[in-house]
């Protein structure tokens, strides 16, 4: 799932969104949500690399924003919020 990105660096790009292309049609053939999110974050980073910023933008901004428990495993958030409707640290 990752090698698009890797062609993208190394300035493989069509090779990079031919795959690309390839996943997301399988994610949506599947109904696969969670795979058609990365495939679809895949597709920006790749027209980045090159150099198309409106279609990178349009790509990553078609996604579901970030679920609203954004707790790693441990129980952390990101931003230092405890959860209890303050901060952490105060």
């Amino acid at each position: 799932m990752h090698y698009p990105i890797l062609l993208a660096a190394v300035g493989r790009l069509d090779e990079a969104a031919a795959r690309v292309a390839d996943g997301i049609g399988q994610a949506r053939r599947e109904r696969n949500a969670m795979a058609l999110a990365m495939w679809t974050l895949f597709d920006g980073v790749v027209h980045l690399a090159a150099g198309r910023l409106s279609a990178a933008r349009a790509a990553t901004e078609s996604l579901p924003p970030p679920s609203a428990d954004r707790r790693d495993r441990a129980g952390h958030d990101p931003d230092g919020d405890s959860g209890r409707g303050g901060r952490a640290d105060g």
